[in-house]
């Protein structure tokens, strides 16, 4: 069993250096590895923080738009009963002129 494990440990200095090497690079492949999946999670975080807000930009965008449909719709109305309102000023002016006219 000594012999065994003698046999084992019968390595040359440069065998364990090769070992020793393969597993430093193993660990520092891993390592990088783990950073990489650490950024790649903090951007899928930052894209779907974005698509939240672009999200959110649409709906008040689209709010905004009906807000001025509605408001554009308002000053029509209004613009309409201006005209109205003066057409029957118009019309006001004129009997008033007319009954003025009759009198003197």
């Amino acid at each position: 069993m000594l012999g065994l494990f003698a046999g084992g440990l019968a390595l040359s200095v440069g065998e364990w250096s090769a070992w020793v090497g393969v597993v430093v690079a193993v660990v520092t492949l891993l390592s990088k590895l783990v950073s990489l999946i650490a950024s790649i999670q903090a951007l899928i975080s930052r894209i779907d923080r974005m698509a939240d807000e672009i999200v959110e930009g649409k709906a008040m965008r689209e709010s905004l738009a009906e807000n001025l449909s509605f408001q554009a719709r308002r000053l029509d109305l209004m613009e309409r009963m201006f005209d109205e309102i003066r057409q029957e000023l118009g019309e006001l002016k004129l009997s008033v002129k007319e009954v003025v006219q009759g009198v003197f």
